[in-house]
């Protein structure tokens, strides 16, 4: 009975840890998908406000900071 709840406990925060794991790579390909859209609005010259100015959103710029976190240092 005991190992059977150690080993359910264990599921559990071997789960918890996959569901961190793909949100980060989530985030990841987001912020990929952000870069190249943004590089490619620099390189045709289409980019408003946003395209040779720095200005990124606020979202952005906090996706790209958790992207930065190694996944296995922040979980």
């Amino acid at each position: 009975q005991e190992q059977l709840w150690a080993l359910e406990q264990d599921n559990c925060s071997l789960a918890t840890l996959v569901c961190k794991v793909r949100s980060l790579g989530h985030w990841r390909l987001a912020v990929q998908q952000a870069q190249l859209s943004r590089s490619e609005k620099v390189c045709s010259g289409g980019g408003g406000r946003d395209s040779l100015q720095g200005g990124w959103p606020q979202a952005s710029m906090a996706a790209a900071a958790m992207v930065s976190l190694q996944p296995w240092v922040a979980l």
